[in-house]
């Protein structure tokens, strides 16, 4: 049952949510600076994997914990991991304690946004609960907004700030949290069982599957004896899981819960979704700084239409839920993000900055109307002793989504890129005579700008083929998301 939430607890809790925001696109405008000084450059491609692949391994583990032992215990106790793994990351003497780091950073932020937004689903009823849920996603944006040029201000003192600004900002949250968040005692003699047989077949599955992944991005084939190994033991461990899942008396993933439609609907939504958004979010500011020349800030705010977009659709949203229902709005955001995503597969070589533009925007608008209604949808469709493992689940689905859909997207740009390079060295064989071919060269205005006239044109021509490829495959998913939608029953909203 709800009780009446204080507005103080909102603002914890989008403080909260504005943290876990805040870090990704901070830490990734100091990226460049840190594996400058640590002398990291062969390792950087597991400094972002190594903390995507923890929190999205640790999402429904904190989504069963919070339903058994409570939401405020497993709350503090991921922005306790959180806030340590920051302050590690700021001592960190070398790329590889900060990739470990990182990781203990990813363990406690894979717990942060599921709880939260169940807390919301707890304490609020569902005329707020939407107008709460679009203050999460502003939150969120305004992080977004704010992040690049946080991080560009902080690295000019020292990269080390971007970590330490995490400390107080986390004490401050869990001192409220801590003060304003009372939930109902619960019976201390009933022992909880938890199904950790099941989260740790779970935690291999994903693991091995997303490191396969991450390494044939790097280069290797699959056919790579790790890679193969990977993949075989991440299919048998996905298969124990479900074995163990069938009989666990308190399972991490209650199957009967995938038989519920609506769940089963936004879940397949939200791994198809994770595919756009981190698409949009990894390949727009590439084609900014890589096929148009523009320098590594105006990358960054390549991505600002796609925050206000969020922001905007989410605020809408919230205030259309109770008048239009879950399916109508769900289909209209649907639309929109096909439509934007749409947009960006058109794209060309010149395309006007407007266009570019205009199609973040919309893709930002129809992600902010959709993910807003699902999470309140997959909340309102189950029991509310269920509501912390539903909405871990919509959670960990948007980040495989996400980690999958890059690694393979990965794959196909670096396979594209490297063919139209072969085949433009076959055709003049003094650029490949030069060595000057390097796709890599296109993110360094300093090697860039020294490069031959020709050489450049042949480098932008095949990084936007790429891209274009992966245009194309981001607006097909949008379209399949869109049909999963077309499936969502039809229902009016609860009232609580």
């Amino acid at each position: 049952m709800e009780t009446s939430g204080s507005w103080g607890l909102v603002a914890a809790l989008m403080l909260v949510i504005f943290l876990a925001a805040l870090d990704v696109t901070i830490v990734a405008t100091a990226v460049p600076t840190i594996v400058g000084e640590l002398r990291g450059f062969e390792l950087y491609s597991w400094l972002i994997p190594a903390y995507l692949l923890t929190s999205t391994v640790v999402v429904p583990l904190y989504g069963s914990l919070a339903d058994s032992y409570g939401r405020k215990p497993l709350l503090l106790a991921a922005l306790i991991l959180f806030v340590s793994g920051s302050a590690l990351a700021g001592f960190a003497g070398s790329m590889e304690q900060l990739i470990l780091f990182r990781a203990v950073q990813g363990l406690g932020a894979g717990g942060i946004f599921p709880i939260t937004l169940t807390i919301i689903a707890d304490n609020f009823p569902l005329a707020m609960r939407a107008r709460i849920q679009g203050l999460g996603s502003a939150a969120w944006s305004i992080a977004a907004l704010l992040g690049p040029l946080a991080g560009g201000f902080l690295v000019a003192f020292n990269w080390r700030l971007v970590f330490y600004i995490n400390v107080p900002i986390v004490l401050i949250a869990m001192f409220v949290i801590g003060r304003v968040l009372h939930e109902p005692a619960r019976d201390r003699t009933v022992r909880v069982q938890i199904d950790y047989p099941g989260a740790a077949m779970l935690s291999t599955a994903v693991t091995a599957i997303l490191l396969a992944t991450i390494l044939v991005g790097q280069g290797r084939d699959f056919a790579d004896l790790l890679v193969l190994t990977l993949l075989v033991g991440g299919s048998l461990a996905l298969g124990l899981f479900l074995v163990v899942e069938r009989r666990a008396a308190n399972p991490i993933v209650p199957l009967p819960l995938l038989a519920n439609r609506t769940v089963a609907v936004v879940l397949i939504w939200e791994v198809l979704a994770g595919v756009v958004i981190f698409a949009g979010d990894n390949y727009l500011p590439m084609y900014v700084q890589g096929v148009r020349g523009g320098s590594p800030l105006l990358a960054g705010l390549a991505l600002l239409p796609i925050s206000l977009g969020w922001l905007t659709g989410a605020t809408i949203s919230g205030r259309l839920l109770l008048r239009w229902g879950y399916r109508p709005l769900l289909i209209a955001g649907s639309v929109l993000l096909l439509i934007g995503a749409t947009l960006f597969s058109l794209l060309a070589l010149d395309s006007s900055v407007p266009y570019f533009l205009a199609a973040a925007l919309v893709i930002g608008l129809g992600f902010g109307t959709t993910v807003t209604v699902t999470i309140i949808a997959i909340q309102d469709g189950v029991a509310a002793q269920q509501r912390g493992t539903a909405t871990g689940l919509a959670q960990f689905a948007y980040n495989m989504g996400g980690s999958l859909g890059l690694s393979l997207l990965g794959i196909l740009l670096n396979s594209s890129v490297r063919d139209q390079i072969a085949a433009a060295a076959s055709r003049d064989p003094q650029l490949a005579v030069a060595g000057k071919l390097e796709v890599n060269s296109i993110l360094d205005p300093r090697i860039f700008g020294k490069l031959a006239g020709t050489t450049q044109a042949v480098l932008q021509g095949a990084l936007f083929d790429g891209l274009h490829l992966i245009m194309i495959v981001e607006g097909g998913v949008a379209l399949l998301a869109l049909l999963v939608l077309l499936t969502f029953p039809r229902q009016r909203t609860g009232t609580d």
